[in-house]
């Protein structure tokens, strides 16, 4: 069985971690998207909804005669999801409990399916991608983002040491997991080598510059659910020092670059 290896803990910490990352990730994504073939009266799929904020975005766009389906294989990400779309006044959007890797139980077709970070987290990721692949429509667009966890790009300026160190250890848990570190660079022949069609790609990298969209890589420090990979993380440096570090690093003028994805759409 393809299994999913999100370490992020749901809840309403991860809530407003999530608002966060859409609020700096989602104005180049949907540029894309709409670049893709993203139309009114769509029915999308959005696997791996977390939060919903990206879900809402997308039923705005379809519009109200099209529909979102969003999936995520943790209830109570869904009823935050749920809560999300019920305070946007959105109510086109279906929210189901699934796991990607089981979409064929969902037995629809969709017009464009999109996922963001959802594949890093499958140790078989092109598996998946296949299986989306299958409930698109002929004609239809399989996008996605995913980052490259070994050429993510992360600088920060002035230089913070702490930012390199942090993403080393992203990278470690990733090796831990199993999971590609490599993934956002090969989707490119992944897509080629499912036969798709009018293949756009892009990159997607916020620059995080308030003490607010700053604070992305302390939430998600302090928020990591697997206890495996949490022990790992203190046995290399004291969690509560790092926070304290990074809470001064939020009020200063530097400047940090998130991680890069890799945007990346084709069509059935």
């Amino acid at each position: 069985m393809l299994k999913n290896s999100y370490y992020v803990a749901p809840g309403e910490i991860d809530r407003y971690r999530m608002k966060l990352i859409n609020q700096v990730y989602n104005p180049t994504t949907f540029k894309f998207l709409l670049d893709s073939g993203l139309e009114k009266d769509m029915t999308v799929l959005e696997y791996g909804c977390r939060s919903g904020f990206s879900a809402v975005e997308l039923a705005k766009y379809v519009g109200k005669n099209g529909k979102v389906v969003a999936i995520d294989p943790s209830q109570e990400q869904l009823d935050i999801a749920k809560k999300t779309a019920n305070d946007a006044m959105v109510n086109n959007i279906e929210f189901i409990l699934c796991d990607t890797a089981e979409i064929n139980k969902l037995d629809r077709k969709f017009d464009l399916v999109y996922g963001r970070w959802t594949l890093n987290f499958y140790p078989k990721a092109e598996e998946v991608l296949h299986l989306l692949y299958e409930n698109i429509n002929s004609g239809g667009i399989l996008a996605t983002e995913a980052v490259s966890k070994r050429h993510a790009n992360v600088f920060s300026y002035p230089h913070e040491p702490l930012i390199d160190s942090l993403l080393q250890v992203g990278i470690d848990n990733y090796d831990r997991l199993g999971l590609d570190t490599n993934l956002g660079h090969k989707l490119y022949g992944y897509l080629q080598n499912m036969g798709c069609s009018s293949i756009k790609i892009g990159t997607n990298q916020p620059i995080l510059t308030t003490p607010e969209e700053k604070s992305l890589i302390r939430l998600t420090l302090v928020n990591i659910a697997n206890p495996d990979l949490k022990d790992n993380l203190e046995s290399q440096y004291e969690q509560n020092k790092m926070v304290q570090d990074l809470i001064e690093i939020e009020q200063k003028d530097t400047i940090i670059s998130f991680l890069q994805n890799i945007l990346i759409s084709g069509r059935k």
